[in-house]
């Protein structure tokens, strides 16, 4: 998923609280990230719903910036 956030600051805020939940997080631009569930997640339709309740955690912390979420497919 790409997360895309107001400022590098909740950019770095956001890729910071989800590397402490275990799920692999990587830069995408100066306000963006990329992430995915953590490795310990066998079932892929509950590693989706594991990675989106930890960003709705981070969210409700964090009510005054503006998140816009990409889910990303293979090609």
């Amino acid at each position: 998923m790409r997360i895309e956030l107001d400022t590098p600051a909740a950019a770095a805020a956001l890729l910071d609280y989800l590397r402490r939940c275990e799920c692999i997080v990587a830069w995408a631009a100066d306000s963006a990230i990329e992430a995915t569930p953590p490795p310990r997640s066998q079932n892929p339709e509950l590693a989706a719903l594991e990675l989106e309740a930890y960003l709705r955690v981070w969210r409700m912390m964090h009510p005054d910036v503006h998140v816009r979420v990409f889910v990303l497919t293979a090609q």
